[in-house]
């Protein structure tokens, strides 16, 4: 589980999510416990895999994923030993973690949930 450090708003967003699925499934509880998996790493690699799919428009480049996926890919992030954010050039992550600082904005969550909206520009 990540350590204790000042969270932006998706982290919290996102360390809430699976603390709560740690909780109730005691599989994930023991996968979400792997040694060198953050959320911030984690997180790096939801805003990687975003940028995949991200679309140009008149103020630049633009990522969109509904909930779900954002939350099955943070599933996938602690499930996996190897992903591509791992293996990423640190320029490259400075520019994510620049990006999220920059742009990221989360709504307040809705009766329950945890209403997201991530937006990237480039």
């Amino acid at each position: 589980m990540a350590e204790n450090t000042k969270l932006n708003p998706f982290e919290i967003a996102i360390k809430t999510y699976l603390d709560q699925r740690a909780k109730e499934d005691t599989l994930f509880a023991e996968t979400y416990k792997k040694e060198g998996k953050t959320i911030q790493k984690c997180c790096l690699y939801l805003i990687s895999e975003a940028q995949k799919k991200a679309f140009s428009s008149d103020k630049g480049k633009i990522a969109a994923l509904p909930d779900a996926e954002v939350y099955g890919l943070a599933v996938h992030y602690y499930d996996e030993d190897d992903l591509d954010i791992d293996k990423m050039p640190e320029n490259e992550v400075a520019n994510i973690k620049k990006q999220v600082d920059e742009h990221i904005k989360v709504a307040a969550p809705k009766t329950g949930g945890f209403g997201m909206e991530l937006n990237l520009f480039g």
